[in-house]
């Protein structure tokens, strides 16, 4: 089985290996980049790479951040057939919901959690999220955090 390498980086790879700019540690490039994430940032500690974050330019969309929705969508299809169907995601319920988005006041986020999901060995959470800034601008970033899977306890121990 191959390693799984988001934005071609794993937890063991070396921090030191990437030119790093900033105390934000971001990245001037990754190996393998998606064309709609143009901006990438690692966590790190104790010298290894904790989570991996990309994130798009700021989109300029009309007042229902449409260009926004469209990346969002877009990557939540490629995501949905590898993980499963997330039960966090948050949908355009109605127009109170809708307003609370444009206005920075929610995201619109898709959350897979290694004790549920079907996430590859080593990925504890892929976070999906549409962030809106201002009116008719917003930003979509996708994160990966690395980490061993958690062990949840037998339910039927506790009888």
């Amino acid at each position: 089985m191959s390693e799984f390498r988001p934005f071609g980086v794993t937890a063991d790879d070396e921090v030191s290996k990437f030119k790093i700019r900033g105390t934000r540690h971001t990245l001037r490039s990754v190996p393998s980049p998606h064309p709609d994430l143009t901006e990438y940032f690692l966590w790190e500690r104790a010298g290894k790479i904790t989570q991996i974050v990309g994130e798009t330019e700021e989109i300029d969309s009309d007042e229902r951040l449409s260009r926004a929705q469209e990346v969002y969508f877009e990557l939540l299809s490629i995501l949905t057939p590898k993980y499963g169907e997330t039960g966090s995601t948050q949908e355009w319920i109605d127009e109170d919901a809708w307003s609370s988005l444009v206005t920075g006041q929610k995201q619109l986020i898709s959350v897979w959690l290694n004790f549920k999901d079907d996430l590859p060995l080593g990925i504890r959470q892929i976070i999906l999220a549409l962030d809106a800034l201002s009116c008719g601008k917003s930003k979509v970033w996708l994160s990966y955090q690395f980490g061993e899977q958690r062990k949840i306890a037998d339910p039927e121990s506790y009888l």
